[in-house]
């Protein structure tokens, strides 16, 4: 008898393959988009994962629109929350990926959300406010932190600090 890790091992090896549709019918009803047993029973986790296939197609919208489902399931998901502003920056609307890293960060406040708050302001030419934030990533030794220093100074340029 299948356990349910079985039935998701099974799609994450397909994805794992990048065999994406086929990962899909596994998991979703696309006539009626619900998701099939055993996936139905963790909704937040079952959606999130469907919104990940969309995400690896590049099919943002839809990625989306499942995260929002998952997020509907679990309101305090701050993955989720980040993974649907992580679309916004893909489809070039930084001002609602903004909205969600804000959401994000009041729950819990990653320096990787953080991080991302201020890449949303300064994709909006809040040049300011993203270097306040650049400022606050904090672990000198992380990749992170090099990648907000270097931000910074980016930043400052816009600004003619």
């Amino acid at each position: 008898m299948l356990t349910n890790k079985d039935y998701y091992d099974k799609v994450y090896s397909l994805i794992r393959q990048k065999k994406y549709d086929e990962a899909l019918a596994e998991i979703l009803d696309q006539g009626t988009e619900t998701l099939i047993p055993p996936y139905d029973e963790d909704l937040n986790h079952g959606w999130y994962l469907v919104a990940d296939i969309y995400y690896k197609k590049k099919d943002y919208q839809k990625a989306i629109s499942f995260l929002i489902k998952s997020l509907d399931d679990r309101e305090d998901d701050t993955e989720a929350m980040h993974a649907i502003s992580d679309c916004y920056f893909k489809i070039n609307r930084p001002d609602i990926a903004e909205k969600y890293l804000q959401s994000a960060i009041a729950i819990e406040p990653k320096q990787i959300y953080v991080y991302n708050l201020a890449n949303s302001l300064y994709d909006q030419g809040m040049f300011s406010e993203a270097l306040k934030l650049y400022k606050t990533i904090t672990n000198e030794d992380s990749e992170l932190h090099r990648m907000a220093q270097k931000n910074s100074i980016l930043a400052k340029e816009r600004i003619g600090k």
